[in-house]
């Protein structure tokens, strides 16, 4: 799977969440050392995005995220075999097909 870097997210909230909807007001993010980066906080705040950090509980204490996280990964890993390491580009297709089963 590809390391996530600073870079990696700024092009994936760049391509795939400000070409889609539009400039967010709030972005809540993790506190791992990528989500975190100097590079990317200016990155948000000349967007004029306030970024709020997220809470630093394990998703274990919330069974229902675990579930959900264990869900998308699977896919995500179904997907990545013939795209060899793209994750940022599939991830919204595996979420609107997470969204939209009932």
């Amino acid at each position: 799977m590809e390391a996530i870097t600073t870079r990696s997210v700024q092009n994936f909230v760049w391509k795939n969440i400000v070409y889609h909807f539009g400039i967010l007001h709030v972005i809540i993010i993790d506190n791992d050392r990528q989500f975190t980066d100097r590079r990317l906080i200016e990155f948000y705040e000349k967007l004029d995005i306030k970024h709020i950090t997220s809470s630093v509980e394990p998703p274990q204490t919330n069974d229902q995220a675990e579930t959900d996280n264990k869900l998308i990964l699977n896919e995500i890993k179904k997907r990545l075999d013939p795209v060899k390491g793209k994750w940022t580009e599939e991830l919204l297709k595996v979420l609107w097909a997470y969204r939209c089963t009932p």
